[in-house]
């Protein structure tokens, strides 16, 4: 399945010197895009409005009916107007056509073909590679299944019955290391709300970053350079700009993200003290190891967009702190590997629910993750990654909440929450999925009932042949083992 480019014909600026992107609703939706976990760089400012960086530009954008429409308002070093539209179309991957690889999707899956509908316009960004990875970084966890391994045959020795040996024995020490993993991983979730990660990653770019407050004069959103005032000066451009929408955010600084000779500043004890905690010496590794290679780290990053997924996971690996599923992240979100399926708890959830479903009572061990992604990709064809990222969006509680169809319509799980990535990942479902092309819903049945029973497993399957089902915890610890 080929990608098409999307077809624009941006309209013209009006006076208050807004572009259009020339997207229509199935082609980008920023609610569905911007605030789900794959850019931590922007923040709401108004009615269908959010202001951010791409790049060196300081940018408002903001929804309108069919299209997007945008603003610099600022811009750093080497950042051109004549570049402006450029650098938007490449940030939001519009050489690609959302609305040309859906329908393939929906003939393909029934479960896609039920929530799409109600998320037009979820498409995947094209950030920048250092930018992105320090970013998906900072949602990295502490790897707590080793942490455990330990404590966990400690405890079952001490306080186990001492009189269990063999296989019950066993047991009873995987159960309880399960429970310590499945605390640690809580605790740390519990730690990197997609709000935390956004802070840090602005703490980041505010300590070592290029401040574009002077470039802001040039619209006329600022003072004076530096000034007291001046962020909230381009705070007050940004609601202005929307039409006085309203919903403004005091204080909200532009900074570029730092490049790696910026971060060579950062220390590890900086960093903690910052707040970045077991993350900052990821950081500071990653920086010197990129900042040691010969051809320049940001360069080597940008070549990983020409190698194969694979070679660009292992090489992404490599560095201080990075997993499969930061890595599928970064290939994803940056590295145009458009096939890149990030596992995490919700993912792993949904795989084993709808995909994969004898995976289900394995744990996520990297073969496992490479099977899940084969899985996917057999489904959805080389853009995978961009169909999963609108079922793992569905999982989401914001989502749920500003979309109440999709409950009925089956997206969403019992409770379900993203971590610093959404909860596109969920599980639940329970009927028949045919491998036959699914009809193509319409807004009538948008509420319709979603077909659960895995493709090609019977119902009796399904139902686990009387056996309970696992507890969605445990497959979430396998997860944080997976990435240890």
């Amino acid at each position: 399945m080929e990608a098409q480019p999307v077809k624009s014909e941006p309209a013209a600026a009006d006076s208050a010197q807004w572009s259009s992107l020339g997207t229509p609703a199935a082609e980008l939706r920023l609610e569905w895009t911007l605030p789900t976990g794959q850019s931590f760089r922007w923040r709401q400012t108004g009615e269908g409005e959010y202001t951010g960086l791409v790049g060196r530009r300081a940018v408002i954008v903001r929804q309108l009916p069919d299209d997007v429409q945008y603003r610099v308002v600022a811009r750093g070093e080497g950042a051109e107007p004549a570049g402006d539209a450029a650098a938007l179309a490449d940030y939001f991957n519009l050489s690609h056509s959302l609305a040309a690889l859906a329908p393939g999707w929906r003939s393909a899956c029934a479960r896609f073909a039920a929530v799409h509908p109600l998320l037009p316009g979820a498409r995947m960004l094209r950030q920048d590679p250092v930018e992105c990875l320090f970013q998906v970084g900072m949602g990295m966890e502490e790897k707590g299944g080793r942490r455990f391994d330990g404590l966990a045959e400690t405890l079952s020795g001490q306080y186990g019955p001492g009189k269990l040996e063999g296989k019950q024995r066993r047991r009873q020490a995987e159960r309880l290391r399960w429970f310590l993993v499945c605390l640690f991983q809580f605790i740390c979730s519990s730690n990197n709300h997609i709000s935390r990660i956004g802070g840090m990653v602005e703490r980041l770019c505010r300590r070592y970053g290029t401040p574009l407050l002077p470039a802001a004069q040039e619209a006329g959103l600022a003072t004076t350079a530096g000034a007291p005032g001046a962020a909230e000066a381009v705070d007050g451009g940004a609601a202005a700009a929307g039409g006085g929408s309203g919903k403004q955010q005091p204080g909200l600084e532009l900074y570029a993200f730092p490049t790696l000779e910026q971060l060579a500043a950062a220390t590890e004890e900086e960093l903690r003290a910052d707040g970045f905690g077991y993350r900052a010496k990821y950081i500071t590794g990653s920086v010197a190891q990129l900042l040691a290679r010969p051809e320049g780290g940001a360069a080597w990053l940008h070549s990983l967009r020409s190698v194969p997924y694979e070679e660009a996971s292992e090489a992404l690996c490599k560095l201080p702190g990075i997993g499969p599923k930061v890595a599928a992240c970064v290939c994803l979100f940056s590295l145009d590997k458009h096939e890149a399926i990030p596992v995490d708890t919700h993912v792993w959830d949904l795989a084993c629910k709808y995909y994969t479903p004898h995976l289900r009572n394995k744990s996520l061990t990297k073969k496992i993750h490479v099977e899940v992604q084969a899985a996917f990709v057999e489904r959805f064809g080389p853009f995978a990654g961009w169909a999963h990222n609108t079922l793992f969006i569905s999982e989401l509680a914001s989502t749920q909440a500003k979309v109440p169809g999709l409950a009925a319509a089956g997206g969403g799980r019992s409770g379900g929450k993203r971590k610093a990535k959404g909860g596109s990942n969920s599980e639940d479902s329970s009927e028949d999925y045919s491998e036959a092309a699914a009809s193509e819903p319409s807004s009538s049945d948008a509420g319709a009932a979603l077909p659960d029973t895995p493709p090609g497993v019977d119902e009796a399957a399904a139902a686990g042949a009387g056996r309970p089902a696992r507890r969605p915890r445990r497959r979430a610890a396998a997860v944080s083992q997976a990435e240890a």
